[in-house]
């Protein structure tokens, strides 16, 4: 080869070089805001699905009165003039007792 060659292949792996320090930062940028934007795509749509979902029930608030007596009943605790209720409290869980002072293992009995 001569040394034209040479200096040719030299520019072209400078120039390879140079093309990647610069376009693999932008890359990675890239992927990054392509990442964000997926997923406030999917947060965007999981917050529509919550507002419809909201809105229904709005709506059934305004003419339903069972719905009415459902959020009443729920939310508030209320109840019919002459319903009993039972109201059941969750299982208390048992405080551990306390551990025994560690002595090695062994006991001293005193001498008579």
């Amino acid at each position: 080869m001569k040394p034209r060659d040479y200096l040719l292949l030299f520019v072209l792996v400078v120039l390879c070089c140079v093309s990647l320090y610069f376009l693999l930062p932008a890359y990675t940028k890239y992927r990054h805001t392509r990442r964000t934007v997926y997923e406030l795509k999917a947060d965007i749509e999981r917050q529509e699905r919550e507002l419809a979902e909201l809105r229904r029930e709005m709506g059934a608030l305004r003419t339903d009165y069972r719905a009415i007596e459902r959020v009443a009943r729920e939310k508030f605790r209320w109840c019919k003039d002459g319903e009993t209720i039972y109201r059941f409290d969750p299982p208390r869980r048992a405080e551990p007792s306390p551990a025994p002072p560690s002595g090695g293992g062994q006991t001293v009995e005193p001498q008579p």
